[in-house]
């Protein structure tokens, strides 16, 4: 749910084809929440989330912890 959300942000910031396709009310959820984020910190988030990932699938952190950080992460953007 976090990256589907950080996808929406993505697209309502950068006002892609794919966006058009939503609803309108994730539309306006989305390009609320994009207002709260600039350009780089979107890159870093997903750069984040990256790392994350792969640390849950080589088994270097915890999952409780990883949703932790990840909120932590977002929420300090």
């Amino acid at each position: 749910m976090l990256s589907y959300g950080l996808r929406n942000i993505t697209h309502a910031k950068y006002q892609t084809d794919d966006f058009s396709n939503k609803s309108s009310f994730v539309k306006n959820k989305s390009i609320t929440q994009a207002d709260n984020f600039s350009v780089e910190e979107i890159k870093d988030l997903y750069t984040f989330m990256y790392e994350v990932d792969k640390k849950l699938k080589t088994g270097l952190i915890d999952q409780d912890m990883a949703l932790v950080r990840t909120i932590e992460r977002i929420t300090a953007s």
